[in-house]
């Protein structure tokens, strides 16, 4: 590619997809903000206009993922899939069982219905089955997100990334105005090789994946690297003192995080909480500190041995930090996160390992696994909080009326039927439904407003932008021409494999919305030069997008199971090289034989 022959608007686009690979690539800024920076360049350069920025924002496909997400929400909080995966996983005993049920299962769900929300609540009994059954949850957990990746591959509505392409598709290729892509256009390629998948994981995964313990069996292992405890005795000057007036508040190396009374536990601890004789209390951190802490706190003392009670005398829930929360690159004392989950963290583990130093101080990344002394009305605000995933146990669920889950089954049932059969839009079925689901009751108003993901919308819109700034300034077309120019003498076949290559690894290493904003706009004007049908390749760059193994970062279910299951980056990179090779031949292949 000669420089010097590109156009001023040329050289400013290029240079801002090299910024934004830099910026995705080493995380300096989140996604959204990553794209917003680029599209405002853009605009400044006069690119791009605020028309054209806000044009994406009315894209159905947008509105679309948003309504699926509210579906898949409906049915977690129904308990219908709950009460499924009791009845199958209930006597199975074998690992290969288990994964190849869960495989079939999780699949076909992910085929309708939001991956992510599945991933969440087979994820505490995938653990449980494993500590039952002797196993390692690392066996289980990359299994359980690959499921429900290839599941997603084979419908339009499977994953937010079928969406996007189909969004881009219809208002911002080459071909403005297509008609949307049909719900089932993704399955025979995708449904045959979700099978392949199946068979690899179910029998062929359990040697590639590491035997690691999870964050709670190190817990259970170690409890006293984590937690330790000190006695208020009887005749100590801080008894009747506050934590605060204590000088218990704001220690170096630990903090408190419960109290444990005959009358009843006290977690977690407010600074207003008044010392009682006899208290034991339980503190986390650097655990060596209890030593400075007896010392200088006159009437503070160890137990004369080891309280072998101390494991049944509180409760730790293990939560996974999710991709899109709040918390994220905030310290724990910055996310206040005892007061707005009324629950204490004891300990952080990353990439399989437990961070060292002083817990308030550590700054929360996307992944991690939080292990929590939890106090009263936390499973309440844990089940509207988008923030994390609980790992250790089920959510509560609320039991709907049979009238409510045969509005949900039923209702969500004809709107697949009625989009698969044209008759009836799948923006339209949703409109539909979702509000038929608020008047029975399903859903409220509240749980709409705090599940509706605008982080996702807007990264889906600047995404819009970024492809519609690639055609119009021909830099789509330049791309095209270079790829066209290397691989002139070879067949389409060898053509797909180069373009679902690009789009998967720019996927496993960024975000899958950006593999799709670089990929699409070029694959379309390849498509236009060689004047063949553009529907195959627009469904190539969806199965290189969301067939996503090689990396934890890339989807968000592999971020889901990474700090559960113990995993290292290489893991993934392992397990997931040979079924991303099979995705890569197995979907150039089939769509070069079935439509040309």
């Amino acid at each position: 590619m000669n420089f010097l022959t590109l156009n001023p608007d040329q050289l400013i686009v290029i240079g801002v997809l090299i910024l934004l690979v830099i910026f995705l690539y080493r995380d300096i800024l989140n996604p959204t903000l990553s794209f917003f920076l680029a599209i405002v360049v853009l605009m400044v350069s006069n690119i791009l206009t605020p028309e054209e920025i806000l044009i994406g924002f009315s894209n159905q496909q947008i509105a679309v993922i948003l309504l699926l997400i509210l579906l898949g929400y409906a049915f977690e909080k129904s308990g219908l899939i709950n009460s499924l995966f009791n009845t199958v996983f209930s006597r199975v005993k074998s690992q290969n069982g288990f994964i190849g049920r869960m495989g079939l299962i999780v699949g076909s769900f992910s085929a309708f219905l939001n991956n992510t929300p599945l991933v969440a609540m087979m994820m505490p009994y995938a653990v449980t089955w494993s500590e039952k059954n002797g196993t390692s949850p690392s066996k289980l957990l990359i299994p359980l997100s690959y499921s429900a990746i290839f599941g997603g591959c084979v419908t339009l509505i499977g994953t937010s990334t079928n969406l996007v392409v189909n969004g881009l598709w219809q208002d911002q290729g080459i071909f403005p105005g297509s008609p949307s892509l049909n719900i089932f256009d993704f399955f025979i390629a995708g449904f045959p090789l979700m099978i392949i998948g199946w068979f690899y994981l179910t029998f062929f995964s359990n040697s590639l994946l590491p035997d690691r313990k999870d964050a709670m069996q190190m817990f259970d292992d170690h409890f006293r690297e984590y937690i330790t405890e000190a006695i208020v005795k009887s005749n100590s000057p801080l008894i009747g003192k506050t934590i605060e007036g204590a000088e218990l508040r704001n220690l170096n190396d630990i903090y408190l995080v419960e109290i444990i009374r005959r009358s009843g536990n006290v977690s977690p601890v407010s600074p207003e909480e008044v010392i009682q004789e006899g208290d034991k209390m339980i503190f986390a951190g650097k655990t060596s500190g209890i030593t400075e802490l007896i010392q200088g706190h006159q009437g503070l003392t160890l137990p004369e041995k080891a309280s072998l009670d101390l494991m049944r005398d509180i409760e730790i829930k293990e939560i996974v930090v999710s991709s899109n929360s709040e918390i994220i690159n905030k310290t724990v004392k910055e996310s206040d996160f005892r007061m707005k989950f009324n629950a204490a963290i004891v300990a952080i583990h990353r990439n399989g390992e437990k961070l060292k130093g002083k817990i308030g101080d550590q700054v929360l990344r996307p992944g991690d696994v939080l292990l929590i002394l939890t106090g009263s009305g936390f499973e309440k605000r844990a089940r509207t909080s988008n923030d994390f995933y609980l790992i250790s146990q089920s959510r509560e669920v609320h039991r709907f009326t049979p009238l409510q889950n045969w509005i949900l089954i039923l209702g969500s049932a004809a709107m697949v039927i009625l989009s698969a059969t044209g008759l009836v839009p799948l923006f339209t079925s949703l409109l539909i439904l979702i509000p038929m689901l608020v008047f029975s009751g399903i859903l409220n108003l509240y749980e709409i407003k705090i599940k509706l993901d605008l982080n996702l919308a807007l990264l889906i819109a600047f995404a819009l932008a970024l492809g519609t700034a690639m055609t119009k300034t021909g830099t789509s077309d330049l791309f095209a021409s270079q790829i066209l120019g290397l691989f002139k003498h070879e067949n389409l076949f060898v053509l797909f494999l180069v373009i679902f290559f690009v789009t998967n690894l720019l996927s496993s290493f960024l975000t899958n919305m950006t593999g799709v904003a670089i990929v699409f706009p070029i694959a379309l004007s390849i498509a236009h030069s060689l004047e063949v049908d553009p529907i195959p390749f627009v469904l190539l760059v969806a199965f290189g997008a969301a067939a996503n193994f090689l990396t934890p970062i890339g989807y968000q279910t592999n971020l889901m199971v990474y700090g559960p299951g113990g995993y290292r980056f290489k893991d993934y990179f392992k397990v997931g090289l040979p079924i991303t090779i099979v995705y890569m031949l197995g979907a150039s292949f089939i769509l070069s034989q079935l439509y040309y």
